[in-house]
């Protein structure tokens, strides 16, 4: 094997050849490879077995392999400073990103800090523990996020329960995740980018969107994606009300929900409220019909964490894409152990063994129910997006672009959650049983057990919108400067409630030293989460591209049968299709990837639109019939507020003031009219019916301490 000092000395000193170029990124293949699998493999004994030993085993694999990329981008700038110039534009491709791949200029030590600093807060976050509700330390039973206090959340109804588990989880990670260390990191982050040419680490992310074009920057990119969630949030925003009416109905949370409000952290059933679908129980809209969670059907079948792997992978090679390794079935960890502590975040790892490589693993405390089910498939599309790049170059054996790697077995399990899927093939009665004799593949009726799964799905993918946009919202701004350190828990929470329209159950400490965005995985371990976001978007692209190949789907035929009822399982053309896309890796820019698949080179929500289009007529014709009105936040509120007061309100206290004064006068001029005197009492009567009424449906619902208008505030208090 070639060392990094062979590599450097073994090329001539003639920077203009693109054949020494060529022959350097041979030779740098196998090297590179090594290296790379050195550090994953500590890393992999770190996350799979978290030890103070393990930990600092990590650090120091991770500082190695980025010293040994440095030791790259010195040799590319030595050897070959005008790569830029090459006319092979694989090969020029190659240099660019190799080129970013390593600390720069930046000091060995601030190299080492930045990474011991990322791996202590992402130790923070997988060992962090909190008591059992309604106990206390030292003798309490400690339960960790993943599986225990999940759970907890998808299934506990009590609000108060459910709020200290909410708080306990911040307030511990914000404990053992400081600002200032925060703040630190985020300092030698920023020294990387600029170390690379780049002004801040949220330009340098950007750098893996980049669209081949000659417009392309950050910038660009970060009003692409806000534009893009300009376009989704008025669909989230229904969904948000819809959810509010419903919960405002329900026993455990009528008194906690205000009609006009945002809605609490704590009851959405997830810790960052990023999806939603524990909710689907009590707030679907056709109580009676079939509902799509399969997790009472899987564990009544028997369903183990094993047989969840198997049927991902009877999924992937059904269709003529790779099955899984030997290697992988080996040695992925698929529950969590009894013995050790973990990193139970899923994950799926590739081991950098080079070209032809059979060693990829998955990483995941694995329960049994529809949620992991989906997870299961998310994690092995990143396998089967592994092993179908894997005779690419190192530098090409990546996603298209991030947002691509998270679309693969999302895209999946969107055939693998229909109806039909769950129902026929994979045998869990659900009550979907009359599908199992149905092959046309015409238009038919929009069921209530189809609103029903339609609800379902909503309640998955859309909340995940304004969270993802929120988070990397927040981290731009803290990368660029603009959210200062002494705003961080300040702006995470204003950025969070305008997107999402959320609350935390109790009033949180904005000026603390602790941190509430570490809470989120990916903020204590540093992964970008822009890419979830756009993946949200590309799976449905995906998935409609793969349901017209298949032949489940024609888009310019009104009698075909919805997008949401395609299931692509067994078929072999779309399997095709979607392998000549993986195996591009990030070989080619990623409009070309998605245009060899889609026929775009654009992302675009309108297959997600038309995928829910049968749920969202519903919602629309549901909230106007009762009188709910879409938003949140104060402006939206103070607003509604307004024109309630000046039009509806204004108008009906009218009518019955005035009711009550012709009443009255018509008693007090015939003081001897039992009739006069029941009228006008009954109009009294009505009056406050009516201000009782009002106050309990509108008035009340207001949170006016918060308006701006001060006479607004005194009309209403």
């Amino acid at each position: 094997m070639l060392l990094a000092s062979s590599l450097t000395w073994g090329i001539p000193l003639n920077p203009e050849s693109e054949s020494q170029a060529k022959d350097y990124l041979e030779q740098l293949e196998p090297e590179y490879s090594l290296k790379c699998n050195e550090q994953m493999e500590k890393r992999w004994a770190y996350i799979t077995n978290v030890t103070a030993e393990n930990e600092q085993a990590s650090v120091e694999a991770a500082n190695a392999f980025l010293a040994y990329q440095g030791t790259v981008q010195s040799t590319i700038k030595e050897k070959f400073p005008d790569w830029n110039s090459f006319t092979d534009p694989t090969i020029k491709r190659e240099f660019k990103f190799l080129a970013m791949k390593g600390p720069g200029d930046m000091k060995p030590e601030e190299v080492q800090e930045m990474n011991k600093l990322v791996t202590q807060m992402e130790t923070a976050y997988s060992a962090a523990q909190v008591c059992e509700y309604g106990s206390s330390p030292p003798d309490c039973k400690l339960l960790s996020l993943d599986p225990d206090i999940i759970e907890k959340l998808r299934s506990v109804k009590d609000f108060n329960e459910l709020a200290y588990y909410w708080n306990a989880w911040h307030d511990k990670v914000s404990e053992l995740v400081s600002t200032k260390d925060y703040s630190r990191f985020i300092q030698l982050q920023n020294t990387f980018a600029k170390a690379n040419n780049y002004s801040d680490m949220g330009e340098f992310w950007a750098a893996s969107y980049d669209n081949g074009k000659a417009d392309f920057s950050a910038h660009t990119f970060q009003k692409e994606m806000l534009g893009l969630w300009g376009q989704l949030k008025p669909y989230y925003n229904k969904l948000h009300a819809y959810v509010r009416m419903k919960l405002r109905k329900t026993s455990s949370y009528a008194d906690k929900i205000k009609k006009y409000g945002y809605l609490p952290a704590n009851i959405m059933g997830n810790m960052w409220a990023q999806e939603w679908t524990s909710l689907e129980g009590s707030t679907k809209p056709y109580p009676n019909a079939p509902s799509l969670d399969a997790t009472g059907a899987m564990i009544k079948e028997g369903y183990t964490v094993d047989k969840m792997f198997q049927v991902a992978d009877e999924f992937f090679s059904g269709m003529g894409l790779l099955p899984m390794t030997d290697t992988f079935k080996e040695k992925s960890l698929k529950v969590k152990p009894t013995d050790r502590s973990v990193v139970c975040h899923a994950s799926a790892e590739d081991m950098c063994k080079g070209k032809g490589s059979t060693d990829f693993r998955i990483k995941m405390c694995t329960s049994v129910n529809q949620d992991d089910l989906v997870i299961v498939h998310h994690e092995m599309g990143h396998i089967e997006y592994f092993m179908q790049y894997t005779d690419q170059p190192i530098i090409f054996r990546d996603g298209a672009n991030p947002g691509f790697h998270e679309a693969i077995g999302d895209c999946m399990a969107l055939s693998v959650t229909t109806p039909k899927h769950l129902q026929c093939t994979l045998k869990l009665d659900l009550g979907y049983s009359s599908l199992c004799d149905q092959t046309a593949s015409t238009k038919a009726d929009v069921t209530e057990a189809d609103i029903n799964f339609l609800y379902y799905m909503a309640l998955q993918k859309f909340p995940l919108f304004p969270f993802a946009i929120s988070m990397d919202s927040w981290r731009w701004g803290v990368f660029d400067g603009s959210i200062p350190e002494a705003e961080y828990n300040k702006k995470w929470w204003e950025i969070r409630q305008d997107n999402q329209g959320i609350v935390p159950p109790l009033e949180r400490n904005l000026a603390s030293s602790g941190l509430d965005a570490a809470a989120k995985y990916h903020i204590s371990a540093n992964v970008e989460y822009i890419r979830y976001f756009i993946s949200y978007v590309l799976q449905f692209q995906f998935y409609e591209s793969l349901c017209i190949k298949a032949g489940e789907f024609n888009p310019d035929d009104p009698n075909s049968k919805p997008l949401y009822q395609c299931d692509f399982a067994g078929n072999t053309a779309a399997g095709d299709a979607f392998g000549n896309m993986l195996k591009l890796g990030f070989s080619k820019p990623w409009p070309e990837a998605l245009q060899i698949l889609t026929g775009k080179e654009n992302i675009d929500i309108s297959s997600i639109l038309k995928y829910f289009k049968p749920l969202f007529d519903l919602i629309d014709r549901e909230l106007q019939d009762n009188g709910e009105v879409v938003g949140f936040g104060r402006e939206f509120e103070e607003s509604v507020a307004k024109d309630y007061v000046s039009g509806f309100y204004e108008k009906e206290a009218s009518r019955y003031c005035n009711l009550v004064s012709v009443a009255e006068f018509n008693y007090e001029t015939n003081l001897l009219s039992d009739e006069a005197e029941q009228a006008a009492q009954d109009a009294s009567r009505e009056y406050a019916e009516f201000e009782m009424r009002e106050f309990t449906a509108n008035i009340s619902q207001f949170d006016y301490k918060q308006f701006i208008d001060e006479d607004l505030k005194r009309q209403l208090s």
